[in-house]
């Protein structure tokens, strides 16, 4: 049964978000968060804490992260801070494996990727669901 949270910000329309948050129970169970709209690094935190807080009730360190719907506005030192200290200040230890699944492969969408790599996580972009959820299972 997947858990919902959804954050609207007032009187700015186009600085929202919706994120989905289930657990997908598997040979290596893993969170799924689906995310549509605007994301902050306000919002990229709170969804990876509900997120977190589900693995950590389910025990595990696997993350499916939907992106296709939604558009990072985040800063190169908005993904540095997430990667380095926000990620494991709310409970997502390194050495974690993120699959983020995108709709595009610019250099914008794929850099958080390379960041959170850099910090530590086993971190992967893909296009296609069905390889990024072969490759959680890997």
């Amino acid at each position: 049964m997947p858990a919902k949270h959804s954050v609207k910000v007032p009187g700015q329309p186009d600085d929202a978000y919706e994120s989905e948050i289930s657990i997908v129970k598997s040979e290596q169970p893993y969170v799924r968060v689906r995310v549509q709209g605007v994301l902050t690094k306000k919002s990229t935190v709170e969804f990876f804490s509900a997120a977190a807080r589900v693995a950590k009730k389910h025990n595990t360190r696997r993350f499916l992260l939907d992106l296709y719907n939604a558009r990072s506005v985040t800063s190169v030192a908005d993904d540095y801070e997430i990667a380095y200290r926000e990620l494991e200040n709310i409970g997502i230890a390194r050495g974690s494996k993120l699959a983020l699944l995108l709709g595009s492969q610019s250099v914008a969408d794929v850099f958080f990727a390379v960041v959170a790599h850099n910090a530590g996580y086993i971190c992967e972009t893909f296009s296609d669901k069905a390889v990024a959820e072969k490759w959680l299972q890997s």
